[in-house]
């Protein structure tokens, strides 16, 4: 029997019409949708806190280059800054750090997490940059990143220069038998931010 995730649910594949498919309800899947087949990288500062400038990140991706640009406002606006990168398969962010969203469950048994925006610590940031996966069929470029060489600097100040080598995990997000999802992550640390 094969397994397949489609639109974050687990549905059953082998010798059913696929007009008549079956949900992953009758399989106990959940309906998580999950990003798979990308890189994330987390940059953090001390005390998670990036001066304002312009900020410019090198990056070459298993010997794919490409550079993002990303102006930090005096003081940061809660929520997310986004910039701006070469590549269509790269995004860079500002994010605020939030506490880890609340499980809350309703009568019927749903459980979701949530978490208000006026709950996040003020003046507590992180970049991230996720590299994602591209094209299709014989186009097709996977998102996970086994060397990844970082070159970050603010206003013309390098700030880090590193190689890092990702690490990657494969989960079953929906439940097991449910479709697999591989993703490969890395956190560096960042001085002078």
């Amino acid at each position: 029997m094969a397994f397949a995730l489609s639109s974050g649910a687990c549905v059953r594949t082998t010798g059913v019409d696929l007009g008549e498919l079956d949900a992953g309800p009758e399989y106990g899947c959940d309906f998580i949708y999950a990003s798979c087949d990308q890189t994330s990288i987390r940059l953090q500062s001390p005390h998670n806190a990036w001066s304002a400038g312009t900020y410019t990140l090198a990056l070459n991706v298993d010997g794919r280059a490409g550079q993002c640009t990303l102006s930090v406002p005096d003081p940061p606006p809660t929520g997310t800054v986004k910039g701006t990168c070469s590549a269509m398969d790269t995004a860079w962010t500002l994010t605020q750090l939030c506490p880890q969203p609340e499980t809350v469950c309703d009568d019927a048994g749903a459980c979701g997490g949530f978490y208000s925006p006026s709950n996040c610590f003020p003046g507590q940031f992180e970049m991230i940059v996720v590299i994602a996966a591209h094209g299709r069929g014989a186009n097709y470029v996977s998102g996970i990143a086994s060397q990844v060489a970082i070159d970050l600097s603010v206003d013309g100040k390098e700030l880090s220069h590193e190689w890092i080598a990702p690490t990657v995990k494969t989960t079953e997000p929906n439940g097991p038998g449910c479709g697999m999802c591989t993703n490969a992550s890395a956190t560096l640390s960042v001085t002078g931010g």
